[in-house]
């Protein structure tokens, strides 16, 4: 069950890594909220299965496990996204009107600051699911 926990993210990461990257090439926008809503429900199956299997109640162990999987897609889609178009893993782009509200966000801040919260917000949310 696990593993298709697991698979289920990587595999969405990768079908949003090719679409986004197709819309780019064509310079087309990405609707972010669309693709947010669609990822986000496509993350149900996953949501569940890291719920059924937490020590946690359900109602702690949902919104951890959905965090978990958010910060996951958060920080590789947006690193291999930048690296596949030729810029740095932490790349937040240009400052454009039709920005995620994440880049929005992730431009205020100091690369340091950046890296923090992507990658120590994803350690702190593994670590708590599997340590409680």
């Amino acid at each position: 069950m696990m593993t298709i926990a697991i698979i289920i993210p990587i595999v969405l990461l990768i079908i949003k890594l090719v679409y986004d990257y197709r819309l780019w090439l064509g310079s087309k926008p990405v609707n972010h909220k669309k693709e947010w809503l669609i990822l986000a429900a496509c993350c149900i199956p996953s949501i569940v299965l890291f719920t059924l299997q937490s020590n946690f109640a359900w109602y702690f162990a949902a919104p951890l496990s959905g965090l978990m999987i958010a910060f996951f897609i958060w920080l590789f889609f947006d690193g291999i996204y930048n690296v596949i178009r030729g810029f740095g893993f932490w790349f937040t782009g240009s400052d454009d009107p039709d920005d995620a509200k994440t880049d929005n966000f992730l431009q205020s801040l100091k690369l340091w600051q950046h890296i923090t919260i992507k990658v120590g917000g994803l350690l702190l949310l593994i670590l708590t699911y599997i340590l409680c």
